[in-house]
């Protein structure tokens, strides 16, 4: 018995030392990745640019000084404006973290690929005038480990101490 708790608590530290933390913006959000995810940080752009182990899926995050509804307009837009035969979903408000946050899913055809892909888009609101803006882009039929990922990334997001 002694073994196997000695046993799932390696294996636990294990899983948590491969995972990298990255801070996002003044606010000191922190989002949560896991191993086999090379997270690049542009100064220039101010923003985290991630990609999987597999190159399939490319996550952006990045604080912006706008509402909420103010990102998620110019987010809409920026997916017509890059993708063709957009299709969006309904988008759905939740509460990750402790953060309110609107989701956007889309359907589009990457014309750089020409091929369909898969857009998430989540804003999660920091205070009244400056939100986080967490953009994925799926370019290939996701498996459901790959969508497990995605979504313990976006829920992942907490405030630093």
């Amino acid at each position: 018995m002694l073994k196997t708790i000695l046993a799932s608590l390696l294996f636990t530290g294990l899983i948590f030392a491969q995972q990298t933390q990255v801070a996002v913006g003044a606010s000191n959000t922190i989002f949560t990745f896991p191993e086999g995810w090379e997270v690049i940080y542009d100064a220039e752009a101010e923003m985290h640019q991630a990609i999987n182990s597999d190159g399939t899926v490319t996550i952006i995050l990045q604080e912006l000084p706008a509402t909420s509804d103010e990102i998620v307009a110019a987010s809409r837009d920026g997916i017509l404006n890059t993708y063709t035969e957009v299709e969006f979903d309904e988008d759905k408000k939740d509460n990750f973290g402790g953060f309110d946050v609107t989701l956007m899913a889309a359907m589009g055809t990457n014309p750089d690929l020409e091929s369909k892909v898969l857009i998430m888009v989540a804003v999660y609101t920091i205070d009244e005038s400056n939100c986080v803006q967490f953009m994925c882009e799926v370019n290939s039929e996701p498996q459901e480990t790959t969508m497990s990922q995605i979504k313990d990334i976006a829920t992942s997001i907490t405030k630093a101490d």
